[in-house]
């Protein structure tokens, strides 16, 4: 069907792929041990372990970041917007403990569901990750790097899928920022190249 949608609107078939893969190629470099790709999106949290190119597991967890707005909007009686934004700019080193709380009821649980696929893994391949990648528009909630370094132990980076392309200077620390968010679509548009 979306075949058919590109042809009759005139369009160059388009290129599919299960986003994982693209995430992978936009992401990674050329790491040989295992390492861990988050993808904190809005409603799901996907997570692929990938050994040289391969993806060895792949586990959706049904919880995202728009849950978390929805909880802080519910436990702070705040409209979605408001509470989306104090998460943003707050998220778990927020001072107000009700925030932070109901930010980090969520963050364990994807945390801990993440730490139940890293020890399957462990446990099936006799190896550990060597690092985790977050990625997704979730991956920039203040607090998540540290905590997920501390729940898993290993380091945990933040995407740098712009590094793979070219850009003005003056837009680096702009482009650092939105990394996070473009990795997969970096990683599509490098796979016509």
């Amino acid at each position: 069907r979306l075949n058919d949608a590109a042809t009759n609107a005139g369009l160059e078939s388009p290129v599919y792929e299960h986003e994982i893969f693209s995430a992978a190629r936009g992401i990674l470099a050329h790491q040989v041990s295992p390492v861990l790709i988050m993808d904190f999106g809005a409603s799901k949290t996907k997570l692929a372990i990938v050994e040289r190119g391969i993806v060895r597991v792949f586990h959706s967890i049904n919880r995202g970041s728009a849950d978390i707005t929805n909880a802080l909007s519910t436990a702070l009686g705040l409209p979605w917007l408001q509470a989306e934004e104090r998460k943003k700019l707050e998220g778990l080193k927020s001072k107000d403990p009700n925030i932070a709380n109901t930010i980090n009821l969520s963050v364990d649980f994807i945390l801990g569901e993440t730490n139940n696929v890293v020890l399957n893994f462990q446990k099936k391949y006799n190896k550990g990750i060597s690092e985790v990648f977050l990625t997704g528009g979730g991956a920039s909630l203040p607090g998540l790097l540290e905590k997920t370094r501390e729940s898993l132990r290993t380091d945990v980076f933040l995407t740098t899928a712009f590094d793979k392309t070219e850009a003005p200077e003056f837009l680096n620390k702009t482009l650092g920022k939105a990394s996070p968010e473009f990795a997969t679509a970096i990683g599509l548009a490098l796979k016509k190249l």
